[in-house]
């Protein structure tokens, strides 16, 4: 749906980016020399650069969405006001051609809040507080009255394991003041697509392996990382078999999974934010409670935020691309 009294978001958002893309075409001439191919495109849009101009289609688009679909036939949203997909209009969008491209386009986690590396147990182990007793957790939005919503994978995963809290299976669409200390306290953590894309940082930021049930759809670092090492993809097909296949992992595979998380858990935040502001308070005012508590959530028993983030991540990603080019 879309008129011109009406645009949802991604086609005004469209629209911004083609016009600030001339803008750079008459200003500078750098695109031209490649047709952009040199150039680096943020899309934080929850279904990522489907929403990017066609015009950017040789550009480095960066997104957390790795949808691999050929010219998708739809967008993922139920909320009109947040669809690309406006018939009239797709002509113009990268969705015309794919949301994704791994041979080119950067898949990046989502920002989280900083207050999750406080509480990682990758720094502080304690916060673990002993064994994992929670097989599987997963908790949140399902809108039972949209089926097309997050393809209806969580629809299915409710439907399968709500109510399962005695064989140790959390599946719900509540909230829960609990919800940090529950992950905490998992195994295993469900990452699902909702209006886009799914959350896979925290799960993996609080020490929980990951497991992935999105068919054709790429997670931050899939194809970057060795995700084999501390996460499960698991084939919708396979869906009904989850709690027989997690618990099927020998327990001497589980540890060697956490360990693997805690190589590459900073690689999914953006904790040279987080350091920088820390040196920030603590040039300003090193006694103050601000200067110490930073200090504190960003060292502990397990270690210390090294910033070896998401941001150092792509610049190693662009480098290895920049070798692998012909000169």
């Amino acid at each position: 749906m879309g008129t011109e009294s009406f645009k949802p978001a991604p086609v005004r958002g469209n629209e911004f980016y083609r016009d600030a893309l001339k803008w750079i075409r008459s200003t500078y001439p750098y695109w031209d020399r490649h047709g952009g191919a040199d150039h680096l495109v943020a899309f934080p849009h929850d279904e990522g650069a489907c929403v990017a101009p066609i015009e950017l289609a040789n550009a480095t688009l960066l997104t957390s969405w790795g949808r691999l679909q050929k010219n998708p036939p739809n967008a993922t949203t139920t909320m009109i006001e947040h669809s690309w997909f406006v018939p009239s209009f797709v002509k113009n969008m990268y969705a015309s051609l794919q949301c994704y491209d791994p041979s080119k386009d950067i898949l990046m986690p989502v920002f989280t809040s900083v207050k999750q590396i406080f509480t990682s147990p990758h720094l502080h182990p304690e916060e673990s507080r002993g064994a994992r007793t929670i097989l599987f957790h997963w908790r949140g939005q399902v809108l039972h009255q949209f089926p097309a919503y997050s393809l209806g994978i969580r629809q299915q995963l409710y439907h399968m394991y709500k109510n399962r809290e005695r064989e140790g299976i959390v599946v719900s669409d509540k909230h829960s003041g609990n919800y940090i200390r529950e992950i905490l306290n998992s195994r295993f953590c469900g990452v699902f697509p909702g209006n886009g894309w799914g959350h896979i940082e925290t799960p993996i930021l609080l020490g929980c392996i990951p497991v992935v049930v999105q068919d054709e759809i790429l997670t931050p670092w899939e194809n970057v990382l060795d995700f084999s090492s501390f996460g499960v993809r698991l084939p919708r097909a396979q869906l009904h078999r989850l709690p027989q296949i997690l618990r099927a992992i020998p327990p001497h595979r589980v540890a060697e999974m956490q360990l693997a998380l805690g190589k590459v858990w900073e690689r999914f935040t953006f904790s040279s934010l987080a350091i920088a502001e820390r040196d920030r308070h603590c040039a300003a005012a090193p006694a103050s409670r601000d200067c110490r508590a930073m200090r504190r959530g960003l060292s502990g028993r397990g270690g210390e935020a090294t910033g070896k983030d998401a941001i150092d991540t792509l610049m190693q990603v662009l480098h290895a691309r920049l070798l692998r080019r012909p000169s």
